[in-house]
């Protein structure tokens, strides 16, 4: 019989993800019997004298012999089997002769996965788990627009009314347009992929648009898409090319949006947005992207349905003027252990919604000069409520600014516990501040922030209202502004320009009488509130460096409050000794 001369069932021998099958493993044997455990002779030449040694490995896709791409030989019909580098079946057949040239009939070829319970499958059937968009002819180099193909693929998976992938292999993908998936059905799957939108003009829209036109359960718009992006780069064509969204997520006002999709492990960059949240987005999934070079890098819009309960988790917002815009009232974002740094405007701002952020780490400043802001409230033609929950974050303004750090022009709920706050001494604007703009209210609830080695204790901002809960109870009003442990610290007349400096776990021990006691305060000013530890009896007092201290209540007995020697401190002129005085101060720079 005349040699017959194996030929891979493609160009070259493919892995399962469709790619070269690199330190793989070829075995022939008797044809109609298992080829790993029934080999046949196999040579590397068509005289049939150089024998291949099973078994046969690839390189590239190819079988090698010593390191060079060769062909295969045997005398008689065969069987094949396929593995990849961790022993996986690619594919494997029980006959064949080479009749078929280069071209095989994967609906002929049986697939078998490894391990216990895998069933035969044709190998027609497996190659088309996923949607690669190099069956549709989309250019991995980066030099030719591959726009419509990469539609033609999504449009693919959509036709079939089920969830299915699209899978990037690694390469740049130039695209001159957008292009729009179905967050219902569609996976979009990267392997080092760059999209590359850096072609576009001036007012082009979006790079990705994300919908959810297709499948709709039962009308509720929570449970529209369960899929995913993951494992790109998509690179716009510079934040001063106006009018350009990396992703935007949107949908319409029949409640069909992008719901439940999540973007994961990607990088979005170089667009006036990076980010939108539009209509109809509802519980999104950030997890491990960055975004960064942008005008603004996250956004969220004002829409009757907009997006709400959406999640940005240990993602990094840098570099870009604004890290997160959230404008509507419906809206509700979470953003937990995340890095927002080199943000040169303002890290968060918002109109109003609610917005719990977590384990953060902010560092504003940029290229704006000293006019950058941690957190912005205001207000717009929608007027509500900012709901704020800030817990356990780190703030450090390195640089000075003129702008308070947390800037309140819209009324806001803001609750701080845990944290830290760092500031530049030379900054000038505050820690909570007005522009002006707009009269700020703020709750502060169970505020135990530490401030750091340089605290700035100026609060700017005369419009701000601000009512300093401690950690004492669970509600706060506007109405108990008057002095009393356990509820609100704050007074009527020290509201505007305030800070805590301290709390009622801070005491001094008095161990003699007529002896002056410093509490370590140095020449603050304030409004000081003490409670005998010892003898009961609480005492209020407005302390001045300059024209020292006014009693306004005191029922502690033999208790004198005064300045000695740049030092705040107390004198008890009877009763006993030694006694343990409690203290908390608001400290202010208006009396």
């Amino acid at each position: 019989m005349s040699a017959l001369s194996i030929q891979p069932p493609f160009p070259v021998f493919t892995d399962l993800d469709g790619q070269p099958l690199e330190d793989g493993y070829i075995y022939i044997g008797t044809a109609n019997l298992p080829a790993v455990t029934n080999p046949l002779t196999v040579y590397w030449n068509a005289a049939l004298t150089n024998v291949a040694v099973q078994p046969i490995r690839t390189q590239g896709g190819y079988p090698v012999n010593s390191g060079t791409p060769a062909r295969l030989y045997v005398n008689s019909d065969y069987s094949i089997q396929v593995q990849n580098k961790k022993g996986s079946v690619v594919y494997s057949a029980p006959a064949a002769t080479e009749r078929y040239g280069n071209i095989i009939n994967l609906a002929d070829i049986t697939f078998i996965q490894a391990g216990a319970g895998a069933v035969s499958r044709t190998a027609l059937s497996k190659m088309r788990d996923w949607f690669s968009v190099l069956d549709f002819g989309a250019d991995p180099t980066g030099i030719a627009d591959s726009t419509s193909e990469i539609q033609a693929a999504i449009a693919a998976v959509e036709a079939t009314g089920k969830s299915g992938t699209v899978f990037f292999p690694a390469g740049t993908y130039k695209c001159d347009s957008g292009i729009t998936i179905d967050a219902s059905v569609c996976t979009l799957l990267g392997s080092a992929a760059t999209l590359d939108f850096s072609s576009f003009g001036a007012g082009t829209g979006a790079a990705v648009t994300i919908t959810g036109a297709q499948i709709n359960y039962f009308g509720n718009p929570y449970f529209n898409g369960v899929n995913v992006m993951q494992g790109f780069k998509i690179a716009g064509p510079g934040s001063a090319v106006a009018g350009n969204t990396g992703v935007r997520f949107t949908g319409s006002t029949a409640l069909l949006g992008s719901n439940d999709y999540a973007l994961r492990d990607c990088e979005i960059y170089s667009f006036t947005y990076g980010i939108v949240m539009g209509e109809v987005a509802y519980h999104l999934l950030f997890d491990h992207c960055s975004v960064f070079l942008c005008a603004v890098a996250v956004t969220g819009e004002y829409h009757v349905n907009t997006g709400a309960r959406n999640v940005f988790h240990r993602c990094t917002i840098y570099n870009s003027d604004y890290g997160f815009a959230l404008y509507n009232a419906s809206a509700s974002t979470d953003i937990t252990d995340c890095v927002i740094a080199g943000i040169s405007l303002v890290c968060i701002v918002m109109t109003s919604g609610h917005l719990c952020v977590t384990n953060c780490d902010f560092e504003p400043g940029g290229s704006h000069g000293a006019n950058y802001r941690t957190l912005w409230v205001t207000h717009d033609d929608y007027p509500s409520y900012s709901y704020i929950n800030w817990h356990g974050n780190q703030v450090s303004v390195k640089n000075a600014t003129t702008s308070p750090i947390y800037g309140i022009d819209g009324a806001a709920i803001l609750t701080i516990t845990g944290g830290y706050l760092y500031a530049n001494p030379s900054s000038s604007g505050g820690v909570f501040g007005s522009t002006g703009t707009g009269t700020g209210q703020i709750a502060t609830f169970n505020w135990t922030s530490d401030f750091g080695s340089n605290p700035i204790t100026s609060f700017a901002g005369a419009s701000i209202e601000t009512y300093i809960h401690k950690s004492f109870t669970n509600s706060v009003s506007a109405a108990d502004t008057a002095v009393a442990f356990g509820t609100v610290e704050a007074y009527t007349g020290v509201i505007s320009r305030n800070g805590v400096y301290g709390n009622n776990n801070n005491s001094v021990t008095v161990a003699a009488l007529s002896t002056f006691t410093s509490i370590g305060v140095a020449t603050a000013n304030g409004l000081l509130v003490v409670r005998d530890g010892t003898l009961g009896g609480t005492a209020l007092f407005l302390c001045d460096a300059s024209s020292g201290v006014t009693s306004v209540s005191n029922t502690i007995t033999g208790l004198t409050c005064s300045y000695s020697g740049g030092q705040l401190g107390f004198t008890l002129g009877s009763g006993t000794v030694p006694r343990t005085l409690r203290w908390t101060m608001v400290q202010t720079a208006i009396v």
